[in-house]
């Protein structure tokens, strides 16, 4: 499109200079006119594309960043799971250690 408007810009400059008819120049500057109109409408529409890009990269850091809090939250309380398993584990390995060392004091007695 600015090759377009490029290519306008010299051809009026060499219809002014070759032609006499004012009906081709008027020609010509509506034409320049109307691509300066759409280059204007293209950089609103790039602006308000940018704009949005901008917003759903922004949720996106946001989400991932409460993802990463999810996460290290989730480690932690599989941590303090696996600790507390352990230890529930120990105490019912030492309640049978206690019990049989009962049973044996109890059958040699």
């Amino acid at each position: 499109m600015l090759a377009d408007l490029a290519d306008s810009f010299t051809r009026r400059e060499e219809l002014a200079a070759n032609s006499s008819e004012v009906s081709t120049l008027i020609t010509e500057d509506h034409f320049i006119e109307g691509q300066k109109v759409r280059l204007l409408a293209q950089d609103r529409t790039i602006f308000k594309a940018q704009k949005k890009m901008q917003k759903a990269l922004e949720i996106y850091k946001r989400e991932r960043q409460k993802l990463k809090t999810i996460e290290k939250v989730r480690e932690r309380d599989l941590e303090e799971f696996k600790k507390a398993r352990n230890k529930y584990e120990q105490a019912q390995i030492e309640d049978l250690m206690v019990m049989r060392a009962r049973f044996r004091d109890e059958e040699t007695a």
